[in-house]
């Protein structure tokens, strides 16, 4: 009996000793208790002996393949090749998917319960919304109620061993993918493929709840009937099928660590051979550990990154905890990809069980240059936050070899244009070499220049000898000296060619606004300081929506700015103008729902930019200073 309500099965309680008490028994058989040698020999010595005859303490389910069951309802077979055929009930098989109508409406399954590591999914429809005590599956328990079913508050749950548990989601009218992952002390929902949370639970006792909050929720998958013999749901099920689930030890399927460098976002120092530096994760020993620093830091460093130096498809990570304590294990994560570096995309969030054996997290593939793994969560025994991990380890497969055929184009120059070659090939990946000067202007006698048909103003000041009068940058630099925007990098340089960082470009929108005082006294970002010159302009893009960040607690400062970052800020800097066309030219801005589409669009059809050739913006390319002081100049003249 589990005095303590903790939620513990008794198939939890089989594997917290089975692994010691073989052992044991291999010693106790002999006279002595040593004529059997070590205890390393006794270990191997009881790997032989196995689970009893005639007992399955962890509900598992004899199969050919992974695919433990499948029924498609074209019929009652078990369409996974095991044998497993469903025995007609009172429900009704018809149209290709089973229809259950309340009260006693169910068929019935050779297979009373699966166990851990194995997932059983299904598409359930309903009409109207489904009432609490509506059962979906059930087996026939030893005491209680064993089910899957509409808990009292109206969500999807579960119940066994006189407790109940739900995870948190009301079924909605319509057709849903449901998929419910059993693996030891935790089960997990996942809703059209996207993880919604692991099932917690109450201790209920003739109708008393006596604990809640109960998160240790190991749950055989009741299978014996589809429906329920009592109080069955109305709803059309269909595409019912339990598969068995990752091994989280599996490495067959790993990349290999030499092609990863691993770094971090923070580390213990001081004990580098075998604590905290992020490359001891990839040194196969779980004695080492990769571990933030004692004495805590913030969450928002605790992340791991790996550099991929070859093409992979990533579609998952291992993640081995340490095997000594439990300080830093991590017990909810999300995973980051990036091509870059700088610009992450999450593909992935979940928990973990706070435990030292393997956990695993799949995704689908992506290849990409680097994935991070950020501890959102993880277990401490003070009040410091920590974050660890003994080993990690990327899956997927190697992409596949491409070689490429770049046909060229060339552009020439003009006189305020570089001139350039652009090669394309066929794949969509391009590049640009070859870059030429700006002519300049040939100014004749009336004004004009030769070239072109611009009219050369009047005389001016010019302090800066990297600006010479014919280049295309010379009248915006101009103006933005004399209103103000920048003065150099010193009294005699512009530095027109420098790349430009998130600081240095709100601060020159900031100061072309006319350097308005902003009302917000919070600033979330922990790389903005008061004393910062940037301070005001970063604040006034936050109150604007001009830029929120990279993140919620960094506005990353000192990261370069891209050319799609840069027309992005500038078109939000100016109300976010109406275009007359959802049109565009270039190869590499194509998704009118990525963030920067209409402000590219924008900033061509007003003449801000034409890209850096006929059919390429260089979304990724880092502005210089030139290039913003122009944008900036061609949007207010």
């Amino acid at each position: 009996i589990d005095k303590r309500s903790s939620g513990l099965t008794e198939s939890d309680i089989f594997t917290r000793f089975f692994d010691a008490l073989p052992l044991y028994a291999e010693k106790t058989w002999a006279a002595t208790g040593q004529e059997k040698g070590s205890a390393a020999a006794l270990t191997e010595l009881s790997k032989t002996v196995g689970i009893a005859p005639n007992t399955n303490p962890y509900f598992q389910l004899e199969s050919k393949g992974d695919t433990r069951v499948s029924y498609d309802f074209d019929g009652l077979a078990d369409g996974s090749g095991n044998g497993y055929d469903l025995t007609a009930g009172t429900a009704a098989v018809e149209n290709g998917a089973l229809t259950l109508n309340g009260g006693s409406s169910y068929v019935t399954s050779p297979v009373k319960k699966i166990g851990n590591g194995n997932a059983l999914s299904f598409d359930i429809t309903l009409t109207e919304a489904a009432e609490p005590g509506d059962i979906l599956f059930e087996t026939t328990p030893e005491y209680y109620t064993h089910d899957i079913r509409i808990m009292d508050d109206g969500t999807l749950g579960f119940t066994r061993e006189l407790h109940d548990y739900s995870f948190g989601y009301t079924l909605p009218v319509g057709t849903t993918h449901i998929e419910i992952v059993a693996e030891q002390q935790t089960t997990s929902l996942y809703v059209n493929g996207e993880l919604v949370g692991t099932a917690t639970g109450k201790f209920v006792h003739n109708g008393v709840e006596k604990k809640t909050g109960i998160t240790h929720s190991t749950f055989a998958l009741p299978l014996e009937r589809i429906g329920s013999e009592t109080n069955s749901i109305n709803a059309v099920i269909d595409n019912v099928k339990v598969v068995k689930t990752a091994d989280p030890a599996d490495a067959s399927r790993d990349i290999p660590v030499e092609v990863l460098t691993a770094t971090a976002g923070d580390w213990q120092t001081g004990y580098e051979a075998t604590e905290g530096p992020a490359n001891l994760v990839l040194d196969g020993d779980p004695s080492t550990i990769w571990h933030t620093n004692w004495y805590g830091t913030s969450r928002a460093n605790h992340w791991i990154q790996f550099e991929l130096s070859e093409d992979y498809v990533v579609d998952g990570l291992r993640y081995q905890p340490r095997q000594n304590g439990s300080n830093g294990n991590i017990t909810e994560y999300q995973i980051l990809v990036s091509d870059d570096g700088v610009n992450f995309e999450s593909v992935a969030t979940g928990t973990w069980a706070g435990n030292s054996s393997w956990k695993t997290v799949s995704f689908d593939g992506v290849q990409a240059k680097y994935v991070r793994l950020v501890a959102v969560n993880a277990m401490t025994d003070n009040s410091y936050v920590f974050a660890s991990a003994a080993e990690i380890r990327l899956t997927g497969v190697k992409a596949a070899a491409h070689e490429h055929d770049y046909q060229a184009v060339v552009t020439e120059p003009t006189c305020t244009e570089e001139g350039y070659t652009t090669y394309t090939c066929e794949c969509g990946d391009s590049y640009v070499a070859d870059k030429t000067p700006a002519l300049g202007h040939n100014w004749q006698e009336d004004g004009s220049c030769s070239r072109c048909d611009e009219i050369q103003d009047g005389p001016a000041v010019n302090p800066f000898v990297d600006v010479p009068e014919d280049i295309y940058f010379y009248d915006p630099v101009m103006w933005a000296l004399e209103n103000g925007i920048t003065k150099g990098i010193d009294d005699t340089h512009f530095a027109p060619g420098m790349d430009c960082i998130r600081a240095q470009v709100v601060t020159f929108l900031w100061r072309a606004a006319g350097s308005p005082e902003p009302t917000i006294t919070e600033n979330p970002f922990v790389d903005v300081k008061e004393e910062d010159y940037y301070y005001e302009a970063v604040m006034w893009a936050l109150e604007n929506g001009i830029t929120k960040g990279i993140d919620a607690t960094h506005f990353g400062s000192t990261l370069k700015c891209s050319r799609a970052y840069v027309v992005t800020f500038l078109y939000r800097a100016l109300g976010e103008p109406e275009v007359s066309t959802t049109e565009c030219i270039f190869d590499d801005v194509v998704d009118p729902e990525v963030y920067y589409y209409t402000p590219v669009v924008w900033a061509v059809e007003n003449g801000i930019t034409k890209g850096v050739d006929t059919y390429t913006f260089g979304v990724d390319e880092i502005c210089t200073r030139a290039q913003i002081v122009t944008f900036l100049y061609r949007a207010y003249n």
